[in-house]
């Protein structure tokens, strides 16, 4: 368990810087593209500033692939985070019940004075 708890550790560790990145650059990368089709293309990666005259798209080019490709990339990362954040924060904690005593389960009463049992119900009679 000492083991588990390093390792979920560490990919914390490591999670943490990839969604500052990740915040990061959608906060500073982010722009727009306008299509010759006018279809408008928003996605984050490090750019040179080459903004169009009076409108807020830019200016430098991408294929089909590479839109293709940056929205891939920001989906695998999302769904990288969003994975180890899971595996993080939702450990497995069940236990196979035949690698446990039963002593596990059920408290054995060696004269503690508890029972296993609740005490004996009353029935009123006036009403027979």
């Amino acid at each position: 368990m000492i083991i588990r708890k390093g390792i979920y550790r560490n990919i914390l560790w490591i999670l943490i810087p990839m969604v500052l990145a990740l915040y990061y650059n959608q906060a500073a990368n982010r722009h727009q593209h306008l299509l010759k089709n006018g279809m408008v293309v928003e996605h984050a990666h490090p750019y040179h500033s080459e903004k169009v005259p009076g409108t807020p798209y830019q200016n430098h080019h991408h294929t089909g692939f590479e839109y293709l490709d940056l929205a891939q990339i920001n989906f695998l990362a999302t769904l990288l985070v969003v994975a180890a954040a899971l595996i993080v924060l939702v450990p497995m904690r069940i236990l196979p019940a035949s690698i446990l005593p039963s002593s596990f389960f059920v408290e054995q009463n060696r004269g503690s004075g508890r029972q296993l049992r609740a005490p004996p119900a009353l029935r009123s009679t006036k009403g027979q």
